[in-house]
């Protein structure tokens, strides 16, 4: 890899985090979760582990991943591993409709819940 090359990926970094600092709800985001975002939309990144402390925007960032995919007119699945607590709050309070997110969730909460429709995507 080119120093070119590093340096053409560094300029489109910053052009993308110029653009998508703050997200559609207002949320500032931070060059960590700008990171993950960017690899994923611009440079096809689809299977990666956030290992974050607590409160420091991991839940965002698949959500926001998942916006960007959509935008471009690419249809992907998302597994994503929460703890139970955080995915009841996904489901009361209605997260991925707030992140304006259009998807066919699916939630395992016990064994019975474990034959993933093949609709779903984001389980």
């Amino acid at each position: 890899m080119t120093l070119e090359h590093i340096l053409g990926k560094l300029d489109n970094f910053q052009k993308f985090a110029d653009q998508y600092r703050e997200n559609d709800g207002g949320m500032q985001l931070g060059n960590h979760q700008l990171v993950p975002i960017f690899d994923a939309v611009e440079n096809d990144l689809r299977r990666f582990l956030l290992a974050y402390g607590t409160g420091a925007g991991k839940t965002v960032v698949p959500l926001e991943i998942l916006k960007h995919l959509q935008r471009k007119g690419e249809h992907t699945k998302v597994l994503m591993i929460a703890p139970h607590q955080t995915i009841i709050e996904f489901r009361n309070e209605n997260i991925l409709g707030k992140h304006a997110c259009s998807v066919r969730p699916h939630y395992i909460d016990s064994p019975k819940d474990a034959q993933i429709p093949a609709d779903a995507d984001f389980v």
